[in-house]
């Protein structure tokens, strides 16, 4: 007669492969399903690092810089702050448009740095 102990016991190099061999799996799973729900044309994101490392080299945007900033004719950018305003770049759409934006230190004409705001926009 056997033991109640020895029931239902596996070795133990078989149940790591069983797991390691499920982990695949689902790993593989996974990274299939999401190749296959992907959009097949990704929607552009707004470049708002690139423009802001452009803008903002030592960390304060300039916006006698923006002047200089070159950008297609599908980007829109502006830096605004106390009710000041400055854009480069055509006029958006009403509808298709994607935004970016993010805080920003901003040096205004009398050299002093506000709070301001800079943001992308890109169709």
């Amino acid at each position: 007669m056997s033991r109640s102990s020895d029931r239902g016991q596996t070795d133990p190099l078989a149940a790591l492969v069983a797991v390691a061999a499920v982990g695949l799996a689902l790993s593989a799973y996974g990274g299939l399903l999401g190749d296959v729900l992907a959009p097949a044309t990704p929607s552009p994101a707004p470049p708002l690092d690139s423009v802001t490392d452009d803008l903002a080299p030592a960390g304060v945007a300039d916006p006698q810089r923006l002047a200089g900033l070159s950008v297609g004719e599908t980007t829109h950018v502006s830096l605004a702050v106390r009710g000041r305003s400055w854009s480069v770049g055509p006029t958006p759409p009403e509808e298709g448009v994607r935004h970016a934006r993010r805080r920003l230190p901003i040096r205004r004409a009398n050299g002093t740095v506000d709070a301001g705001r800079i943001r992308v926009t890109v169709w």
